[in-house]
This record gives structure tokens, sequence and C-alpha cells, in this order.
């Protein structure tokens, strides 16, 4: 058996969407398998959870599994809304979880994670 590995995952939402659905796979998996090798799973994501019952699907099966949900930091000044930078925080996290294999998706993400492994 080989050491766990720490797993970074990079995605903007989980919403309904064919990456959503194999994260919410991999996280059933963890869940049906007891995670018998040990690995840890971070995911990290650009918007907070979904709020209508039918875009929450993924969501929930993912919330409800071994994976750490990360959400980009968001800031309110008085009625202004301070976006924290993507890079920034990805690689904030990047440096904190210390991840062995990192997974991104989608375009900006998926070259994040080139550029940091």
């Amino acid at each position: 058996m080989s050491d766990p590995k720490r797993v970074l995952i990079l995605n903007w939402t989980l919403r309904i969407g064919g990456v959503e659905r194999k994260i919410a796979d991999l996280a059933r998996y963890l869940m049906e398998s007891g995670n018998p090798e040990g690995h840890k799973f971070a995911l990290l994501l650009m918007e907070r959870p979904p709020h209508s019952k039918a875009e929450r699907v993924f969501f929930d099966q993912v919330s409800s599994s071994e994976v750490e949900i990360h959400y980009l930091p968001q800031a309110r000044v008085g009625r202004f809304s301070l976006d924290f930078p993507p890079s920034i925080f990805v690689l904030w996290k990047f440096l904190t979880l210390r991840p062995n294999v990192c997974l991104g998706f989608l375009r900006r993400l998926g070259m994040l994670a080139v550029v940091l492994k």
C-alpha cells in the first residue's frame, strides 16, 4: 500500500454539469469504499453553494462525504462586496494544503493547476 495522497480539486462551482458529476462520483466512491488508502481530498470552489434544490444535487453529495470544501473568500465593506482574486486564493490554498496531486477544471483553473504542480 502506498502513502496516502493529498488531492486538491479546483472548480468554479458545484452546480449541474459534467465536471461536477465526476466530483460527486468521486465523493460517492469515497463514502462507499471507506477510503481504505486514507487519501485526503480538498475541493476549492470559487462560488458559494447553490440555493436552488435542483442545483444542489451534486453539492449535497460532496458535502456529505470526506471531501473538504473550501470557498473563495468574500468580504463586505458596508454595502460593497470585495472579491478575493481566485488566483491568489488557489495559490494560498496550494501552499497551505500542500497537495501531491492537483486537478484543475476549465481553462483558468486548469492552467493554474499546471503552473502550480
